[in-house]
């Protein structure tokens, strides 16, 4: 766990009770989500994550808008997991709807070098009345992420990446 100065405004992240970013009796914290272990040919648990805006802890009415959602991390390990492993049927899988589709994030898919590539959040993420790209004062986005190793893996490592995304205040 880091202990970090609480920013102005900044999005929420939790993986069922557990914070990953935000408030924590009244201190910023940020915090892993863990995928699991896994080996060629299999995919990891999938995890729910949820992201909300700071406006409930700080009691404010900000908006976020224009939410788009990219992968960051130690370059190497990008390489591998948005360049040859989505080319080989695997990489790291997320879902907006619960789990019923995936999408793999790629060079042409949420790729942090090229901002065209960020995917702006679906609304369907944030459910009944949710728009693309905005998570109001109250909202929240449910995402799944999992890892799929291809077959032809010859990569073992722990992988250090994070879901990470750029958004406007209003």
């Amino acid at each position: 766990m880091i202990i970090l100065p609480t920013p102005g405004v900044y999005l929420s992240w939790t993986q069922g009770n557990n914070i990953l970013i935000g408030l924590n009796n009244l201190v910023f914290q940020e915090n892993q989500a863990l995928l699991g272990i896994t080996f060629p040919t299999q995919a990891t648990l999938p995890i729910n994550v949820r992201m909300s805006s700071s406006s409930h802890d700080l009691g404010v009415f900000d908006t976020f808008r224009n939410i788009k959602l990219y992968l960051t991390g130690d370059a190497n390990q990008i390489a591998i997991i948005q360049g040859l492993w989505p080319v080989q049927g695997g990489g790291l899988f997320i879902s907006y709807d619960g789990g019923k589709t995936y999408k793999v994030f790629s060079t042409t898919y949420g790729y942090e070098s090229d901002p065209t590539t960020w995917v702006l959040l679906p609304a369907v993420a944030v459910g009944l009345g949710g728009h693309d790209g905005i998570l109001g004062p109250f909202d929240s986005a449910n995402l799944v992420l999992k890892y799929v190793i291809p077959e032809q893996a010859t990569q073992y490592d722990i992988y250090d990446v994070q879901l990470t995304a750029d958004f406007d205040v209003a």
